[in-house]
């Protein structure tokens, strides 16, 4: 007697949807909760107002002047550099929140991600104890605590909270490896010394900015 075997259709189990097969790559994920898009968006603009700052600088010719104006080349380098990277983070954002590009793939936007939230907490750390050790009489004075640098330590931590999320719901919607997000986090610190010192350093050697020393 012969075996009447019932069809089997082509969602069953372990069976790739037809719109998903022969391609190999898994079904998309859920897009962002509209907060988070929001948020996107928010850093998004943060970044490019940000940078709209150091594009001021290099358009007016601001830099020129000052006791710093002999060396506005270097500053020059050092705000466009900064500009450039300012551009990209809102890239990230934006990424963040929207379907990835063929040539970015999830692990190296979600790297990017916990490398800018990492970058901006580290930095929102330094400010918040040099103002508290201003407050206590640590480092520098009470009265040199003003409310444009209250502002500025608010709009740091203000960045470093949004990527954050942003890479909080991506890695959650990507399923992010621990590796990737370890990467983004050391790497953080790494970016930070190569602004704050590397480059400075270099610009120092070919006597574009004054020597640290």
């Amino acid at each position: 007697m012969r075996t009447i075997r019932e069809p089997v259709h082509s969602h069953s189990v372990g069976t790739a949807p037809p719109e998903n097969r022969g391609t190999g790559r898994a079904p998309l994920p859920d897009g962002p909760e509209p907060a988070v898009s929001a948020v996107g968006w928010m850093i998004a603009l943060w970044c490019v107002g940000f940078a709209a700052v150091n594009l001021a600088h290099g358009v007016t010719g601001r830099l020129e002047d000052g006791d710093y104006g002999e060396y506005a080349t270097g500053l020059a380098v050092m705000s466009w550099l900064v500009l450039i990277i300012k551009l990209v983070g809102a890239a990230v954002a934006i990424l963040a929140v929207r379907p990835l590009p063929r040539f970015v793939s999830p692990r190296t936007e979600g790297v990017a991600l916990w490398g800018a939230a990492a970058l901006l907490l580290l930095y929102s750390a330094g400010n918040l104890v040099q103002a508290i050790g201003m407050l206590v009489g640590a480092m520098g004075r009470r009265d040199d605590i003003t409310l444009l640098g209250l502002c500025y330590v608010a709009f740091f931590l203000l960045g470093a909270i949004g990527f954050a999320l942003l890479a909080r719901s991506f890695a959650r919607r990507h399923r992010i490896s621990r590796s990737a997000k370890i990467v983004g986090v050391l790497g953080a610190p790494l970016a930070l010394a190569f602004l704050l010192m590397a480059m400075p350093l270099l610009l120092a050697q070919l006597d574009l900015l004054p020597s640290p020393w």
